[in-house]
């Protein structure tokens, strides 16, 4: 197997060229016939040259696959579209959502005493635009409620009261147009690592200063929203307490007790929180005169209502937000809670055409290597939980195994092919004409 080089002679030559064999050529006393004289070509052995270009190959694959894994591992931290489409994702007046609450509620106690409402108020308490951590606009959300029935829905975003106002107002402009729209209550879920409550009914964010309030600033911000005209609600018990994963502590630690935080004012628990029912929650509120509040706590157009509050009188946030006011006398309220949710009636958005530019970077993280752990977070600074990283040395060499295998194959198949090329290419050369 040889390389073809090929060299012009300079001039005259006044001798002549005798090929030996095909790798060595020596001088004889000839002339040219001809000038300009003939190309010549002559054979050079092949595989001596090519250590050092396998080598740089080899080098190439090391800076390609380095870059490769980079901008995968740089996807999972950049704001890449959503696996689906958030634009024109439902129509909430179509048949489809045509819901059907009933009339009659029974307690969720050991009673059996129907309540009759003659103006029913379907109430969520507990949702997310994208001023926070959900995926819907504010004007996609009052859509959802729409959607479910709901006739009035609580935007509370993490520490943040803007979104709750944009919602506001794009109902507003729909039922100013004539179209049926749920009425907007803004607040604020204020969120760190010991405490979620959802503040109702003002209008202006209040917000943790640290991580992990002191029980005296958890008592003065109750204080405050209640001075605002507002309500506090405290958000799902069993999620807060549960255990984080891979961990074992609290989702959220030093979650202050039900009787602290009933001492210091707040008006209402979540009895249900996304379809799971807390009965510990439903008894407590019941010792203690309190109402009963459901949470769907949506993020995301996927969330389904397993859950609503039933209140009674006219649909103004006067009226609600008095209604889950703790006072002496309970109103008259109770909740709907179906497990299974509506069948057939849940919201599947369309795959994100625009995700698919990005999904192949965003796949190349080889994330299966490695596990970054932070806990939850607070919203405030950074997470609760301490940071944890786990690389699995195992995933990464059988990865690497399986790409210098490959490798290596590719690299005796282009051998073979180029060498055998290069031998068919010198044996059709022409001998040189000598005299």
């Amino acid at each position: 197997m040889c390389k073809e080089k090929t060299f012009w002679p300079l001039g005259k030559f006044s001798g002549s060229l005798t090929v030996v064999n095909r790798l060595t050529i020596v001088q004889k006393q000839h002339v040219f016939r001809n000038s300009p004289p003939s190309p010549m070509v002559i054979c050079t052995p092949y595989y001596n040259r090519q250590t050092i270009k396998v080598g740089l190959r080899a080098v190439q694959l090391t800076l390609i696959m380095t870059v490769v894994i980079t901008t995968g591992v740089l996807t999972m931290y950049s704001d890449l579209p959503r696996d689906w489409v958030l634009d024109n994702y439902i129509d909430p007046y179509t048949s489809e959502f045509q819901l059907e609450w009933p009339n009659d509620y029974h307690n969720a106690e050991i009673w059996d005493q129907t309540l009759e409402f003659d103006t029913p108020i379907y109430l969520e308490t507990h949702s997310h635009t994208n001023h926070s951590d959900g995926s819907l606009t504010p004007s996609q959300l009052v859509d959802w409620a729409q959607a479910y029935g709901l006739t009035a829905i609580c935007v509370t975003d993490h520490n943040n009261i803007e979104g709750g106002w944009a919602a506001r107002n794009y109902s507003e402009t729909l039922r100013s147009e004539g179209k049926p729209a749920p009425l907007v209550i803004p607040g604020v879920e204020f969120t760190c690592c010991r405490i979620h409550m959802n503040f109702l009914g003002i209008e202006e964010t209040i917000k943790p200063t640290e991580n992990w309030p002191s029980d005296d600033e958890l008592k003065s911000v109750i204080k405050k929203v209640h001075a605002l005209g507002g309500v506090v609600i405290v958000n799902h018990l069993p999620w807060s307490e549960s255990t984080e994963w891979g961990r074992k502590v609290p989702t959220l630690m030093h979650h202050p007790t039900p009787d602290q935080l009933l001492n210091w004012g707040v008006d209402s628990f979540e009895c249900v929180s996304d379809g799971v029912i807390d009965l510990q929650a439903v008894r407590y509120a019941d010792r203690n005169n309190l109402m009963c509040v459901t949470a769907t706590d949506i993020h995301n157009p996927s969330d389904t209502v397993r859950a609503v509050t039933v209140l009674d009188g006219p649909l103004t946030q006067k009226n609600i937000i008095d209604k889950i006011r703790r006072k002496s006398v309970r109103s008259k309220s109770t909740f709907y809670y179906d497990p299974i949710g509506p069948t057939g009636a849940q919201i599947v958005p369309p795959h994100n055409n625009k995700r698919n530019k990005w999904a192949p970077l965003a796949m190349l993280n080889f994330g299966y290597m490695w596990d970054e752990s932070k806990g939850m977070y607070s919203f405030v600074d950074g997470f609760c939980h301490e940071r944890k990283f786990t690389f699995r040395y195992g995933a990464a060499f059988w990865t690497l195994f399986w790409i210098v295998l490959g490798w290596v194959i590719y690299e005796l198949i282009r051998a073979i092919v180029v060498g055998i090329a290069g031998s068919n290419s010198c044996r059709r050369r022409r001998p040189l004409q000598l005299e």
